[in-house]
């Protein structure tokens, strides 16, 4: 899962420093027209949802992993019957 993290964030910083790069330093104006700043948003966008998934993965392991180990009930005392007529 940390993986997971790890390169949504990659594919977030390289959708956002394409933006920085061909923006500012090659083109030297505010926006990107076309399919550039299309392919821009949807790498942060889905660096963002990776990000968010990851995160939410690692927290289900977390509670999948304590959870294994227990018990739904537990026996405080034992006590025999009182009926002899058991079978």
């Amino acid at each position: 899962m940390t993986i997971i993290i790890l390169f949504s964030l990659l594919v977030a910083f390289v959708g956002l420093g394409t933006y920085m790069v061909l923006m500012k330093f090659f083109l030297g104006i505010d926006y990107l027209p076309g399919g550039i700043s299309v392919i821009v948003v949807v790498l942060i966008g889905f660096g963002a949802q990776g990000l968010f998934l990851g995160t939410f993965g690692l927290y289900l392991t977390k509670i999948l992993k304590e959870v294994q180990g227990h018990t739904l009930f537990s026996i405080d005392e034992y006590l025999p019957s009182q009926n002899n007529d058991d079978v």
